[in-house]
């Protein structure tokens, strides 16, 4: 299902990066990485993606100004917000901005792979 999928994972923690990077390429996914958000607007400026997975607090620019950006650009692209500093109403704001998921770290690999194959 994620064969030639074009992701962006976009987490300044780097661990994060790389695992959920390895997950996705081993399923075939197209992965592009970022450390922040000011790279993940760049990122999002020279290239499409079919799914994104978005840390909220990052340096540069939070993950809800680079989900605005998005929105903007490529409106079709799906955005998963991934966090450990969830709140009720980040996680609203969130869906209002029109983020497809909200997933709290700790999370189980399999879980952000529901939710992403959901979301394609």
């Amino acid at each position: 299902m994620l064969q030639g999928t074009h992701l962006l994972i976009v987490d300044d923690e780097r661990t994060t990066r790389l695992s959920l990077s390895e997950i996705f390429t081993l399923r075939g996914a197209i992965v592009s990485m970022a450390a922040d958000g000011q790279e993940a607007l760049v990122k999002i400026a020279e290239a499409e993606y079919d799914l994104i997975i978005l840390d909220i607090k990052m340096p540069g620019a939070s993950g809800l100004q680079v989900l605005d950006a998005v929105q903007k650009k490529s409106p079709a692209t799906i955005v998963i917000l991934l966090t450990a500093h969830a709140t009720v109403d980040s996680a609203i704001t969130a869906l209002r901005q029109g983020a497809f998921d909200y997933i709290l770290k700790p999370a189980q690999p399999r879980s952000i792979i529901e939710v992403v194959e959901r979301g394609l």
